[in-house]
């Protein structure tokens, strides 16, 4: 879903990367589905965006919500 100024979609971590110089490079593994948020983000490449950023971590069915258990353990 995305409106003027927001894309929103759901997503997994694929891999975390610290570079050379020190700044850190995220994957995201998307959906099938969040094609159009995948366009609006080649479209910010494209145009040099800068993005800020607000990640949600989701309850899993299987094993309640991940952040509680990793703040709890």
């Amino acid at each position: 879903m995305a409106d003027d100024n927001h894309i929103t979609f759901k997503c997994a971590v694929a891999k975390v990367q610290t570079l050379a110089d020190g700044a850190l490079r995220v994957w995201f593994d998307l959906p099938e589905d969040a094609t159009f948020a995948a366009a609006q983000l080649m479209a910010c490449q494209r145009h040099g965006v800068y993005l800020e950023a607000e990640l949600v971590p989701q309850a899993d069915e299987q094993d309640g919500d991940y952040w509680d258990q990793q703040v709890n353990d």
